[in-house]
């Protein structure tokens, strides 16, 4: 404790310090002091980053130096990294690859909690536990907690398939050992009344249905209307994923499912590089993790499982219960699957360490009289020695992951916008936000100078576009990322920015002058790798339906994806209009079954021969593959590039330009 007192005569205090720490500005000191010299120790001996923070917790916890004590400040911040580690999870979680997986994760997360389950029930009985006790420490090998997962998220791997499967297995084991834990404490203290039960499923469906369903819709309307900047955004996250922990505990359930639910409700809304997700991961990563692991660390008493023979014996059979049973799981797994042997280790090594579920179990199970104190001690040393093999697996699974299958990225994901000299185009910043939106996408606004531009002009430019468009582009529920660079022309900084930022989208404004943005669609569209949009309207939700008009050219084989495209463009615009299709030509049977095999959800087909002639009211949002000027009505026109060649970008003129180069 931290003491000050006065002396006589002397105004200044005279401070004494006495261990264990007790202050806040103390037990911070201590853990990032652990969380800065611990990774790097690990690291000199070649051991995995986590067993040194876990190291690192054992040595200052109250067993060895008794430099802090477990309880108070240091529990609650390592409770609170244990909910962070499955908010990640469930955030990093892709949806996509989750629901090409969902099969299975829920094999693997059935055979990862039945195996060890039964195999520890029998082993534990032969060593003389009662059945209560027995089927409690099954349930504690069957779960396991996701310790190692941050491996594979710097490793940039989390988007394989074992590591989906993995991931999302964990919900579905950690799910039936926590209710196989709450039975049995009921069946303990003799409250396992059928109404009770009864009473809690419709609690649990309302409260997953409140996490999943409507938390996601809440974070839509927040972050497009009150929280406008990231730091808002940010505290709503972090209410976010403590209020669904909170919300699990009140239905009967253990708050890392909550913190878990939460992460897959707010996925989409949190973009993968964003500032927002820069900022949970700093916070998480910096703070909670390495406090969770230097708690669990605290609990280990290596003097006393030294001195006890019993404890020792205990936790080598627990040990090997959870490796055989995990591994076993895991191969089991892989064989119905054909998982690699990378991919196989990565499933142990994902399910190996026990930590949270574990210790909630233990706990629950000591406090309640089923199991002793040797039990408990036998138990933190099984987490001590699951976390080291499991780190262990997890760095040789990592080198042979077989690389993800390469897939496209969603044509919103990441949209371009060139920003004119004279100011920021709205409409066009909100076609894009509303284009971005349905990807969980991120608008790029991007202001072209030229190479003698000063630095003072630089920053001007970005003050002023991160004030208006980016405020513009989070009011519509999209993130944004300001882009400011020097080029020789405008075209070429537009082309070289989508390369280096990896576009999956160009929006231009519409512009019927011959300078500016009118004739750079044309341009882009020789040489731009990614679609090319045109529009001039961005009050998207006045419209009762979108008006697709391709002409006969769009619909041949080669021409086939502007089509796509723009069916793409108008079901983002509103998943509820009709989406009739106007054709320039009279329809052929062959030509509206190539029309029906591209726009699967057609509901009525408008053919017309005149398309000039056709009248559009103001109701209709007439989106088109015709070439600019927009001067017939239409409101935007989308194609893809087609052309194999690369234009001379040090021109100006579109008509001075000459082909120098077939492109690769």
């Amino acid at each position: 404790m931290l003491v000050s007192r006065f002396t006589a005569g002397d105004a200044s205090p005279v401070q004494s310090v006495s261990l264990p720490l007790d202050s806040g500005h103390g037990l911070l000191l201590v853990v990032f002091s652990v969380a800065l010299i611990a990774p790097r120790l690990a690291r000199a001996v070649r051991v995995p980053e986590l067993v040194g923070l876990i190291g690192g917790g054992v040595l200052v916890g109250p067993h060895v130096l008794g430099v802090v004590e477990r309880s108070g400040a240091i529990e609650a911040l390592g409770a609170a990294g244990l909910l962070y580690l499955m908010f990640q999870a469930g955030l990093a979680l892709d949806p996509d690859e989750y629901t090409a997986h969902r099969r299975g994760a829920l094999v693997f997360g059935g055979l990862t909690f039945a195996v060890p389950f039964v195999l520890g029930t029998m082993v534990h009985r032969a060593l003389g536990f009662s059945l209560l006790a027995a089927l409690l420490l099954g349930s504690c090998w069957a779960s396991h907690t996701l310790v190692t997962y941050p491996m594979f998220q710097r490793a940039r791997v989390v988007s394989n398939r074992a590591v989906s499967v993995g991931v999302a297995g964990t919900i579905v084991t950690d799910t039936a050992a926590l209710l196989v834990l709450v039975a049995l404490v009921r069946v303990h203290e003799r409250d396992l009344a059928p109404a009770t039960m009864a009473a809690q499923v419709p609690l649990l469906v309302a409260a997953g249905a409140l996490v999943l369903v409507g938390l996601p819709r809440l974070t839509g309307w927040f972050f497009a209307s009150i929280g406008r900047d990231r730091s808002t955004r940010f505290v709503f996250v972090m209410v976010a994923l403590f209020g669904s922990s909170l919300l699990a505990e009140a239905v009967g359930v253990e708050p890392i499912i909550g913190a878990f639910f939460a992460g897959l409700a707010v996925n989409r809304h949190v973009v993968e590089g964003s500032e927002l997700a820069a900022r949970i991961d700093g916070f998480g990563s910096a703070l909670l993790v390495p406090v969770f692991l230097v708690s669990v660390g605290m609990l280990i008493d290596p003097a006393a499982a030294a001195r006890d023979p019993r404890t020792l014996a205990l936790a080598a059979s627990f040990t090997g219960v959870v490796i055989v049973g995990k591994t076993v799981a895991a191969v089991l797994t892989a064989r119905v699957y054909r998982f690699g042997p990378g991919e196989r280790a990565a499933l142990v090594a994902l399910s190996l360490p026990q930590a949270a579920a574990t210790l909630a179990a233990v706990v629950v199970g000591f406090d309640v009289g089923l199991i002793d104190q040797d039990t408990v001690d036998a138990v933190v040393l099984v987490i001590l020695v699951t976390c080291v093999l499991g780190t262990a697996v997890a760095g040789g699974a990592i080198g042979r992951l077989p690389p993800p299958p390469a897939r496209a990225a969603p044509i919103g994901r990441r949209i371009l916008v060139p920003m004119p000299e004279t100011g920021a185009p709205e409409p066009v910043i909100e076609l894009a936000a509303a284009l971005g939106r349905r990807d969980a996408g991120t608008v790029l606004p991007l202001a072209v100078l030229d190479l003698g531009a000063a630095p003072g002009a630089v920053r001007t430019v970005h003050a002023r576009m991160v004030s208006t468009v980016e405020d513009t582009v989070l009011a519509n529920g999209c993130e944004a990322r300001t882009i400011v660079r020097l080029d020789l022309t405008p075209g070429a900084g537009i082309l070289h920015a989508a390369v280096e930022h990896e576009a999956t989208m160009i929006v231009l404004a519409h512009d019927s002058r011959r300078g500016r943005f009118g004739r750079h669609a044309d341009m882009l569209l020789e040489v731009a790798a990614v679609p090319v949009v045109v529009g001039r309207t961005g009050a998207l939700a006045g419209y009762e339906r979108v008006v697709l008009r391709l002409s006969a050219d769009d619909l041949r084989p080669g021409e086939r994806a502007t089509a796509e495209l723009v069916w793409m463009i108008g079901s983002r615009l509103s998943r509820h209009l009709k989406v009739p299709l106007c054709l320039r030509t009279d329809a052929t049977s062959e030509l509206l079954g190539s029309v029906t095999s591209i726009v699967s959800h057609v509901t009525t087909i408008e053919c017309v021969t005149d398309l000039q002639a056709a009248a559009h009211p103001n109701d209709d949002l007439v989106v088109a593959t015709t070439r600019p000027p927009l001067d017939d009505g239409t409101a935007i026109w989308a194609a893809v590039p087609s052309s194999r060649k690369v234009i001379d970008l040090t021109t100006e003129d579109p008509d001075t330009t000459h082909h120098r180069r077939d492109r690769v």
